[in-house]
């Protein structure tokens, strides 16, 4: 009888090895292949095959900056505008800008596989901010920034930051802290992250988050009784307090520089100096700087249409809780004075009329108008020859000329005078 069992068990097992454990889910198989490939990311997978994408723009970068990853040793230079565009490894990355003068670092954490990152970057020196980021390209769509517009000059709902156009919903969820808020919580000024999905330059909104906000609208104040209603109101703890004294304006600034990122009506409005945001609104002031031929010059009343992208400005005002500054007053500041020069060398490239030229020197253009004078020398080597007036067509292709002229504050520069160089026939 033992010897039948015996022989019953070894025919099971050998069955068993013959089957090569199927049916066993519990017990994996060093060399199968129906064991599902894990989800998680591997420093060995798409990390290698797949490279990300970090591009956009560097304000205020001096002439000849570059930008690298920290740590590699090649940098790509950036374009005219601040513009680049970088290839990266996914992970965390440094990017590293480098002027002749300074060099200044700052980080993107946790870049994926495949994605794309649109930033906007500040450099001061060796510190570096970044302004806003804009993530695409892998899973859903992120960015990060501050409101720059709001209705009545977006359409309903819609806003925009990071220079994006972002739509919400009926579904976009909007909050602050572990607070349910609506789009009316929205303030110029205030910071955001924002999670959806991105299609050209419009980002429709899933959902919202309110990080700090600016020129929005104050929280209501908290419930409370007038009068203590207790029979014990001396130092009981309750709303007697409260209300509180209207909050002070913050220290009185004056700050100067270039405007940008400029959105708004003469009602409301923000724009930035450098990374500094500037609120204004109908209360603030405007004045014009004109600038003349004494050094001193003098300032005419202007409105909010005066204030353009690209102006150098003036401001003095009040810190506001956020850092921003609330604007009481604007100065436009008049474009830096001329500068005289002198070119010689020979005409090419001449076109227009004698209201309206352009001719260059060694690659240089040079622009006329009918207040450019004209005079023709006429040059012997007997009595080192004479002057006289002359006029548009006496200025020819191949001619010699000494130009007489202003650098204007675009880098251009016209002509005031030009000297006709002429052998004596």
């Amino acid at each position: 009888m033992r010897r039948f069992l015996s022989t019953i068990v070894v025919a099971v097992v050998a069955a068993v090895a013959a089957c090569g454990g199927k049916g066993t889910p519990t017990t994996p198989s060093s060399g199968g292949t129906a064991t599902p490939a894990s989800p998680s990311p591997s420093p060995s997978g798409p990390a290698t095959g797949s490279g990300a994408t970090v591009m956009g723009r560097v304000q205020s970068a001096a002439p000849g900056a570059t930008i690298a990853i920290a740590g590699s040793s090649s940098a790509t230079p950036l374009d005219a505008s601040g513009g680049f565009n970088i290839s990266v490894a996914p992970g965390d990355v440094q990017l590293q800008v480098t002027s002749a003068s300074a060099r200044a670092t700052v980080g993107i954490a946790s870049v994926q596989p495949a994605q794309i990152v649109e930033v906007v970057l500040s450099v001061a020196g060796a510190s570096a901010t970044l302004e806003s980021e804009v993530r695409h390209g892998a899973g859903d769509a992120e960015l990060k920034g501050v409101v720059e517009a709001l209705p009545p000059s977006t359409p309903a709902l819609t806003f925009k930051a990071a220079g994006k156009t972002i739509v919400t919903t009926a579904s976009t969820v909007i909050v602050r802290g572990s607070a349910t808020r609506t789009f009316a919580d929205l303030g110029i000024g205030a910071r955001v992250e924002v999670t959806g999905s991105l299609s050209g330059d419009t980002f429709t909104a899933t959902r919202v988050e309110i990080e700090e906000q600016g020129a929005g609208p104050a929280p209501a104040p908290g419930p409370g009784p007038g009068p203590s209603p207790g029979p014990n109101p001396g130092p009981n703890p309750g709303p007697a307090p409260s209300p509180a004294p209207a909050p002070r304006p913050g220290p009185e600034v004056e700050v100067k520089g270039m405007v940008s990122r400029l959105t708004g009506d003469a009602t409301k409005f923000q724009f930035f100096l450098g990374t500094q945001l500037v609120n204004g609104d109908a209360k603030t002031t405007f004045a014009s700087e004109d600038r003349h031929a004494s050094d001193s010059g003098h300032s005419s009343t202007a409105t909010f249409a005066d204030l353009k992208e690209g102006e150098h400005v003036e401001v003095k005002g009040t810190t506001n809780a956020d850092g921003s500054i609330q604007a009481q007053q604007i100065e436009i500041e008049a474009a830096e004075e001329e500068v005289e020069i002198e070119m010689e060398g020979t005409v090419a490239g001449l076109k227009g009329t004698k209201t309206d030229f352009s001719f260059t020197i060694k690659g240089t253009t040079i622009a006329g108008d009918g207040t450019t004078t004209f005079v023709v020398e006429q040059r012997s080597t007997s009595d080192g020859g004479h002057s006289s007036t002359g006029s548009f067509a006496d200025l020819k292709n191949d001619e010699r000329v000494e130009v007489k002229a202003t650098r204007t504050a675009d880098g251009s520069i016209r002509a005031r005078q030009i000297k006709i160089e002429q052998d004596q026939k």
